[in-house]
C-alpha cells in the first residue's frame, strides 16, 4: 500500500510519518491527516490542517536517508553524536555509532550536512533522494540515489559541492581559484580545534564544568523558604559564571585570536625583543578596546625601537662617523665581516637610506638634527617673546630661547657690573647651561650683543645703556 503526504503527494510509504492529531476526523473511518517531513519542516498548510496542530511520529528508521549504507537510524545517532563530542571529532563520533569508519563519518557530513542552502536542515532535491517533476512540480522517489558509502566519497567533495552550492555564480566561466579563495576563511577558522563557526562556541568552554552545580536542581512545592533562597542564590553565581564565560568568548572573536596563521605571520616579521614586548602587554588587553591596546603596543615598539636607534647611532659616534656614507660603508664591512646583528641593525641602515634621500649623499648627520632642532626652538616656549632678529639667531645657531635669556641676561649683568666682558667669561657662560650650549655659540650671542649695542666690547670706549 502505497502511502502519500496529503499536502505535496511524495510518496512516505517507508518514510517517517507524522500524524496530526489536531485535525478532526470526519467520521470513524477516516484516516488521519498524514504529512511528510519535509512539508512539516517548512510549515504548510492545507485545508483544515494548521502547522500549529499537535502532531506525532510514526517512526520507522530502517530505511536509507541519502546512501543505501546509511539508514535514517545512522544519520540521527551521526548528528547525535556530533552534538555531543563536536565537530571534527569523528574517531569518537565513530565510536558511538560503533560501525561507521571515521573518514565515513566525516564524508557523510561535510557530504550532506555541512553549509547546506537551507542549513542547518538539508534540502531533500539536492540529496539523491528525491527529485522533481518537472510537469507537475511534485517531489519523486530518485532512482539514482547513491549505493554505498564508497561512492559517496568519490561522488562528493567536502566544502566544495554541498557546502558552498549557494555561493554559485551565474557566470560559468568564473575561475577555480576564485571558488578556492572563497572558502579559505571557512577552512582556516574550521581548522581550529574545538571551535564552531557555524554555532559560534567551542567545543570546551570556559569554565565547562558550571552546569554540573544545577543540572540536578530542582524546585519542589515542599521547599522551605530558606532551600528556595539557597537555590536563587545558586542561580545567581552561575548566571554569573555565564557572563564570564560570554565576555572571555566574545573577546577572543573580536580580537581577531582565532586567527591563528594570521597572527603568526606577523609575530614572524617581529625580533624576539619585540615579541616579548607584545607578550608582556597581553596581560592589559582586557582594560581597553582593541584599537586602543593596539595603539599603546604600537607606541611602546616605536620607543623600543628609537632606543635602539639611538644606541646604534651614539656606537657610529664613538667610532668617529660623521656622515651618512660613512656609516653606511661601517656597516657594509660590518656584513662583510659577519659582525652585521639583523634584528637590531637593520633598523639603522633603513635609517640612513632616508636620511640620504632627504639630505643627499655625503651628508653630514649635525645639519640634519640642526633641521629638526629648528623646528623643535620655533615650538619651544619663550620663543614668540623674542624680537624677529633674536629669532633668526637662536635658530641659526641652534640655541634654546630660554637658554639664549640666561646667556643674554648674564652678559649684561656682567657688562653692568665691571664695564666690559672678559674672553674667559664667554667661556664660562656657555658652561653655565651645560651641554645645551658651546664656546662658540656663547661667543655668537655676545658679537650679536655688542652689534646691537645691548653691551660695549671691550675696545669700545662709550657705554650704551640696555
Amino acid at each position: 500500500m502505497i502511502q502519500a503526504c496529503q499536502i505535496c503527494d511524495v510518496d512516505i510509504s517507508r518514510s517517517v510519518k507524522v500524524i496530526c492529531t489536531g485535525c478532526k476526523f470526519v467520521d470513524k473511518n477516516s484516516l488521519p491527516f498524514i504529512e511528510c517531513l519535509e512539508c512539516l519542516r517548512k510549515g504548510r498548510e492545507k485545508n483544515d490542517h494548521k502547522h500549529d496542530h499537535s502532531y506525532y511520529i510514526l517512526d520507522r528508521m530502517d530505511f536509507p536517508l541519502f546512501v543505501n549504507d546509511w539508514t535514517a537510524q545512522d544519520e540521527m545517532m551521526l548528528l547525535k553524536g556530533i552534538s555531543q563530542s563536536g565537530i571534527d571529532n569523528w574517531p569518537e563520533i565513530s565510536q558511538q555509532l560503533g560501525f561507521k569508519a571515521p573518514s565515513d563519518c566525516e564524508a557523510q557530513f561535510y557530504s550532506f550536512y555541512y553549509k547546506s542552502i537551507e542549513d542547518p536542515i538539508p534540502r531533500i532535491e539536492d540529496i539523491g533522494v528525491l527529485k522533481r517533476d518537472k510537469s507537475t512540480n511534485q517531489p519523486v522517489l530518485n532512482d539514482t540515489i547513491l549505493t554505498t558509502n564508497a561512492e559517496l566519497k568519490s561522488s562528493f567533495k567536502p566544502l566544495t559541492t554541498i557546502a558552498h552550492r549557494s555561493l554559485k555564480s551565474s557566470d560559468d566561466n568564473a575561475s577555480d581559484n576564485s571558488k578556492n579563495k572563497s572558502l579559505t576563511p571557512i577552512s582556516n577558522i574550521r581548522s581550529l580545534v574545538g571551535y564552531m563557526p557555524k554555532r559560534g562556541d567551542f567545543d570546551t568552554e570556559y569554565d565547562d564544568e558550571a552546569e554540573t552545580r544545577i543540572c540536578e536542581m530542582e524546585f519542589n512545592e515542599d521547599d522551605t523558604e530558606e532551600e528556595t533562597k539557597l537555590k536563587y542564590k545558586v542561580l545567581e553565581y552561575y548566571n554569573a559564571r555565564l557572563d564570564e564565560r560570554i565576555r572571555r568568548k566574545k573577546f577572543v572573536i573580536e580580537r581577531g585570536l582565532l586567527d591563528l596563521k594570521k597572527i603568526q605571520r606577523q609575530e614572524r616579521k617581529r625580533s624576539k625583543e619585540e615579541r616579548d614586548i607584545i607578550n608582556a602587554m597581553k596581560p592589559f588587553a582586557r582594560f581597553s578596546d582593541k584599537k586602543e591596546h593596539e595603539r599603546r603596543v604600537n607606541n611602546i615598539l616605536k620607543e623600543y625601537q628609537l632606543r635602539v636607534l639611538i644606541g646604534q647611532l651614539k656606537y657610529f659616534k664613538a667610532q668617529g662617523l660623521s656622515t651618512l656614507d660613512e656609516i653606511d660603508g661601517f656597516i657594509e664591512e660590518q656584513k662583510k665581516e659577519g659582525k652585521f646583528d639583523e634584528a637590531k641593525d637593520e633598523a639603522v641602515s633603513s635609517f640612513i637610506k632616508k636620511q640620504k634621500t632627504y639630505a643627499g649623499e655625503g651628508s653630514a648627520l649635525r645639519p640634519k638634527r640642526a633641521y629638526n632642532a629648528s623646528v623643535e626652538i620655533a615650538n619651544a616656549p619663550g620663543f614668540g617673546q623674542l624680537t624677529e632678529e633674536e629669532k633668526d639667531l637662536v635658530i641659526k645657531i641652534g640655541v634654546m630661547p630660554t637658554h639664549y635669556k640666561l646667556m643674554k641676561n648674564m652678559f649684561i649683568k656682567q657688562f653692568e657690573a665691571n664695564g666690559d666682558i672678559k674672553e674667559e667669561f664667554i667661556t664660562e657662560v656657555a658652561n653655565e647651561t651645560g651641554e645645551n650650549t658651546n664656546v662658540q655659540q656663547s661667543l655668537v650671542i655676545y658679537n650679536f650683543l655688542a652689534k646691537n649695542k645691548s653691551i660695549k666690547k671691550a675696545d669700545n670706549g662709550s657705554e650704551d645703556d640696555d
